[in-house]
């Protein structure tokens, strides 16, 4: 079943790989509980917020991610539409600004994709 959808930012219609890397984006940066009729999607950093830049913060950021990319199904059949792969960190400074970097697998595919996901 091909993936199509709507870019939230321009409207456009979007297909394949563009719906899943939007979807990707859009559940890594909504906080669990933002949406009222969605309460468990997103992504889990309450206990992220105000913490210093330390390794167990970058163990539960990295966790937090992970688990949120996870989560991405397709809408209609519930199946799943990446595979987590792994995550690196990339270029944290002392504010907590940096870039982690998560290797998926689409399984509709089998590709292996990158995606950047900023701190």
């Amino acid at each position: 079943m091909a993936l199509v959808g709507i870019d939230s930012l321009t409207g456009e219609r979007i297909e394949g790989w563009d719906v899943v890397s939007h979807a990707l984006a859009d559940a890594l940066s909504t906080p669990v509980g933002e949406y009222v009729l969605a309460r468990d999607y997103g992504i889990a950093i309450e206990g992220l917020l105000d913490r210093p830049a330390n390794a167990p913060f970058l163990l539960d950021a990295l966790i937090a991610c992970a688990e949120t990319i996870e989560t991405i199904v397709h809408l209609e059949t519930g199946e799943p539409l990446v595979r987590f792969d792994g995550l690196a960190i990339e270029g944290l400074d002392a504010q907590g600004n940096g870039l982690i970097r998560a290797q998926v697998g689409w399984i509709e595919t089998g590709e292996t994709k990158s995606l950047e996901i900023s701190l």
